[in-house]
């Protein structure tokens, strides 16, 4: 045996000298020996493929012919020197490997040549893998976080691949060896910052590649795709999409989606791809496949699509099945109203949904309803006006009207207030526009995502449940009024707008702001039915926006109308998808072995031609009992004797079930809006010279004098409403311990507090605190055992108002000072007294490094600082915080914050307590409410307290007393010390020692006894002089 080792070692190191490939030729030779040895039959050219060897040193390898898996057979070809490692086709080319040529793919394929593309995720390809993992080390066991992401991975969705929405850390990952160096590709949908979404590339020793320095994907709009590149090197390339949701609440991350992943760089491929169903290539030598029309559908490698029969049957473009048509119903027209004609009437006039995919010779099925209908025309909107003509002109410059009246000049001292205000919707206004968009294709461009509807406007049909609904309204920039220039406080305008929403699922409208055209943020959202409510939005920056409400009837991860029938092949995507997709969508129809069973009512009645599988020809079941009755079949392997590959029940969806459920706005305002019209005139600043002279700016802190249209500067300690400027009103007091800045923008503390109470007076500085102050408090965890710290900054007073207070998303990625020098374009900056950020440490997800998130203002305006507990209908608690131990009375300073959320209909306000601890010197101690850890229990009110000896009030002479030494030769000392204890900083000194004169307890003992024996002869004599008078 030892010796036959030896003899194979040999003749392995003799081929390799030849040139030929130890491994294979071992291989080979062992194949011959042992076929020699069971006497196996010749092989055929069916019985074997080819494959290249691994590359040598000199960049050269060998062509070998290997059995196909399970076939035994003798006399494979010899192995020939192959194709140059590097060597690669064209594109809409593979490499034919029995003699390595390469060759035109066929019709009904395609090739990237050097390159492959995954564009088609009904299961997750092979060479892809999930990894899901719980990162945070802190909390709890590892086996306990390991077992709460064994379900979390990247689902496959048809078109794309989506990715977990929990907070578990997954991974998508695909190894690829390039001869080359190359690209990777993908498209990317990414709209929730409540996730992280990074792609790296790391090599076969799992260090991360140079190209990966920039791995943080980009947010993207609602709606839209983003792409993203990265070079690979030659090599091995492993690449990682991971995702990490952060869920702070019962809110679901929306999930990141990735579609067309195409990689560049592989040396060859040796067969081409074939098109996927809904696609079709007609010519050989394609590099790619073309979508198939509307009304056509395609199999999978299809030379061309098939028509459908369109008075039975249609099919969306890029379909892979036709759909027969249901019978029209009220959700399958809508109504909309003409343009007002000459007589001020409006017609209602009744429109097929498009494209119409209904009949209406179906028995039951509705037909259009006459159109026609000739209703009286609202009026125009303020600052419009139809002039006897059919349509709303905008008034001219300098002149307003009601919509209902012609257009008039202000009048002398007044000027117009310019805006929109939209509340009758007959036709959409010039700056609008509508559209719709799908995520998973594009089936309702074209359509209006929003009609008017008179009083209102409303949300379209759309093309499918899942469509975006978007209306955009095109501000290009704000200024307020001529006389308010000088008004330099932080609202420069504001929009405004009045809604309802009516649903029967899970809806979400998205109210949306574009700044400068340069990144879409979401303002605000609201999930299901919400009632008529009005909703406002501060603009703070002069800037163009772009504003866009976005109506989604449900959020579906499948985009089940891409392909209304879904081709169950893999029956596990069967089982997985239909639980999360029956109950939300009405099943259609369902085609067994190409017979259409259509009965309208349920239970549904399925016919099986399989005598053998069931004994009866019919069986009845509903829906979710077919669905798991198909799926047990396939999933235990009952169905082997009567469904084969390629054959399975395709079960059909009907993609408009909630056509019903509708976002409505009644009005939008939009006011100080450049370009705008006016509905009113406002009041403004005369110039002095004459009377009727045009309007002129007032300075900064100025009011106009209603008497003479003066400007005049607002009194000491006032501010200047940013909404009105006219008469001494529009100078509003400053609350208690405030003072207004110079230009009267806003009230601030100068860190300066007094306090009277019972005749005595304490003076409070807190100048050393006006620093930011900053607190970390937590740790708090999510659902999962996620850790999270809520992290604020206080800036308490001083700095002539200026907020100080800074918080950032991604803190950690820019410094302080560049954030700041590029705060106007930074999106997500906050600057305010008070601010809070959500901090996830590194050590929680595996990150390099701390991360921050939801970043918000808490404190945008200083209301007062006193020691009363009430302020402006902002009140404390008296448990929310232990008693002070002295009876130094806490002073409390009041902020507020102007941003509106649903949540917080009237804004957020902050009360910052200021406390007199002695023990905690300098910047003390900050805290917050024991029971309520995240500084608020509420979420609209959040109360801090600050524990510093810098909070004690100055001292005075009340606050030491003195002590008097013993007269020690003829002198006294006097002492001076505080009160213990010592409540108080600075203010009043301790003073000096006292140093007096004073006489010796010996020389006074002396005049004593010298004045009482004096005072004892006098007596005696006294005494004498009587008794001898009387005796006589």
């Amino acid at each position: 045996m030892r010796m036959r080792r030896m003899r194979m070692m040999r003749m392995r190191r003799a081929g390799a000298e030849r040139g030929y490939p130890g491994r294979a030729w071992l291989y080979c030779w062992l194949l011959g020996w042992q076929a020699a040895a069971l006497q196996l039959p010749p092989c055929e050219e069916t019985d074997y493929h080819f494959e290249y060897t691994e590359c040598d040193s000199s960049g050269s390898r060998w062509r070998v012919a290997v059995p196909n898996p399970s076939v035994e057979c003798s006399g494979l070809p010899d192995p020939v020197k192959g194709k140059e490692c590097t060597f690669s086709c064209a594109s809409g080319e593979y490499l034919e490997m029995k003699n390595q040529v390469c060759s035109k793919c066929a019709e009904g394929t395609y090739s990237l040549g050097s390159g492959i593309k995954f564009d088609e995720w009904d299961e997750l390809p092979a060479g892809f893998s999930n990894v899901a993992t719980f990162m945070d080390t802190a909390v709890g066991s590892t086996e306990n976080k390991a077992d709460s992401c064994n379900n979390s991975s990247w689902t496959p969705r048809g078109n794309y691949i989506e990715s977990n929405r929990d907070d578990c850390t997954v991974s998508l990952i695909y190894a690829v060896h390039l001869k080359k160096s190359g690209s990777v590709f993908f498209e990317y949908q990414y709209i929730d910052n409540n996730i992280f979404f990074e792609f790296f590339i790391q090599n076969d020793q799992c260090k991360e590649m140079e190209s990966t320095a920039d791995k943080w994907v980009k947010l993207t709009d609602n709606g839209e795709w983003g792409s993203h590149s990265v070079t690979l090197k030659s090599g091995s390339n492993i690449l990682y999409w991971r995702t990490t949701g952060i869920l702070m609440g019962s809110k679901v991350v929306k999930p990141v989606l990735v579609k067309n992943i195409t990689i560049e760089g592989v040396a060859y491929t040796s067969e081409c791809f074939a098109c996927k169903p809904g696609t079709f290539s007609d010519k050989p030598g394609s590099s790619g496949c073309q979508v198939c029309p509307r009304n056509t559908y395609s199999e999978k490698g299809a030379k061309e699509c098939t028509k459908c029969k369109e008075e039975m049957y249609y099919a969306d473009e890029g379909s892979s099945a036709c759909i027969e048509r249901p019978p029209c119903t009220n959700k399958d027209f809508f109504q909309i109203h003409t343009p007002c004609d000459k007589e001020g009437k409006t017609q209602i006039m009744y429109k097929w949904i498009e494209p119409k995919i209904c009949r209406e010779d179906l028995p039951d099925a509705l037909t259009l309803p006459p159109s026609g209908e000739r209703k009286d025309c609202p009026p125009c909107n303020p600052g419009f006006y139809n002039n006897a003509s059919s349509s709303c002109t905008p008034c001219p410059p300098g002149t307003f009207s009601d919509g209902t009246q012609e257009c008039k000049a202000c009048p002398a001292g007044t000027e117009p207030a310019l805006g929109f205000e939209y509340k009758w919707w007959n036709i959409l206004p010039g700056n609008m526009k509508t559209s719709c968009f799908n995520v998973g294709n594009s089936k309702c461009d074209g359509m209006n995502g929003w009609e008017v509807a008179g009083d209102h406007i409303q949300s379209g049909a759309g093309g499918s449940d899942n469509d975006y609904l978007i209306l955009n309204l095109h501000i290009p920039g704000f200024k307020p009024p001529t006389s308010v220039t000088g008004a330099t406080g932080s609202e420069l305008g504001r929009i405004t707008f009045i809604f309802e929403t009516i649903c029967s699922a899970d809806c979400v409208l998205y109210f949306m702001a574009d700044v400068n055209r340069k990144n879409t943020n979401v303002v605000e959202s609201w999930e299901r039915s919400k009632e008529k409510q009005s909703y406002t939005h501060i603009i703070s920056k002069n800037a163009s926006f772009t504003f866009t409400w976005a109506f989604q009837r449900i959020n579906e991860g499948q985009d089940v109308s891409t392909s209304l029938g879904i081709g169950l092949y893999n029956p596990a995507f069967l089982g997985h998808m239909l639980p999360e997709l029956l109950p939300s969508i009405e099943a259609h129809r369902l085609l067994v072995r190409g017979e259409w069973l259509s009965p309208y009512s349920s239970p549904w009645e399925a016919a099986v031609d399989e005598p053998s599988m069931l004994k009866d020809r019919h069986t009845h079941k509903s829906i979710p009992e077919l669905v798991h009755w198909c799926t047990e079949l396939w999933l235990v392997s009952k169905c082997n004797g009567v469904m084969t590959p390629g054959w399975f029940p395709w079960l059909l969806f009907q993609s408009r079930q909630f056509i019903n459920d509708m976002a409505k706005i009644y009005s939008i305002t939009v006011t100080n809006a450049v370009d705008g019209v006016a509905s009113s005139c406002r009041a403004c600043a005369l110039g002095s010279e004459q009377s009727g002279s045009s309007c002129v700016p007032c300075p900064a802190g100025h009011y106009i004098e209603k008497e003479t249209s003066q400007c005049k500067e607002c009194p000491a300690n006032t501010f200047l409403s940013i909404h009105q400027v006219y008469g001494r009103e529009a100078c509003i007091p400053c609350g208690p311990g405030s003072k207004s800045t110079k230009d009267h923008s806003a009230c601030f503390s100068d860190c300066l507090v007094s306090y009277i109470k019972d005749n005595q007076s304490l003076n409070y500085d807190f100048s050393n605190l006006s620093q930011v102050g900053s607190l970390m408090s937590g740790p708090s965890f999510t659902s999962r055992g996620t850790k999270f710290f809520h992290f604020f900054n206080i800036s308490l007073c001083g700095n002539e108002g200026k907020k100080m207070a800074i918080c950032t998303d991604n803190i950690t990625d820019v410094t302080l000072k560049d954030m700041v020098a590029e705060s106007e374009d930074f999106s997500n900056f906050v600057g305010a007294f008070v601010c809070q950020s959500t901090i996830i440490p590194s050590d929680s997800k595996g990150f390099r490094t701390a991360l921050a998130l939801q970043s918000n203002s808490l404190a945008d305006r200083f209301l007062g600082a006193t020691v009363e507990t009430v302020l402006e209908n902002i009140s404390i608690k008296a448990d929310v915080f232990p008693p002070s131990p002295s009876k130094i009375p806490d002073v409390h300073f009041f902020y507020k914050s102007s941003t509106v959320t649903t949540s917080c209909e009237n804004g957020r306000a902050t009360v910052v307590t200021m406390r007199c601890n002695p023990n905690k010197p300098d910047q003390g101690e900050l805290s917050v409410p024991s029971s309520c850890p995240a500084g608020t229990c509420d979420g609209c009110t959040f109360y801090f307290v600050w524990e510093s000896a810098e909070a004690c009030p100055l001292c005075t002479e009340q606050d030491y007393h003195e002590i008097e030494g013993a007269c020690k030769k003829g002198f006294q000392e006097t002492l001076y010390v505080w009160n213990e204890p010592k409540h108080c900083i600075k203010g009043v000194p301790l003073p000096e020692k006292r140093t007096s004169t004073c006489e010796t307890v010996d020389f006074w003992l002396k005049v004593g006894a010298g004045v009482g024996a004096f005072t004892a002869v006098l007596l005696i004599a006294l005494t004498c002089y009587f008794w001898k008078k009387n005796q006589k």
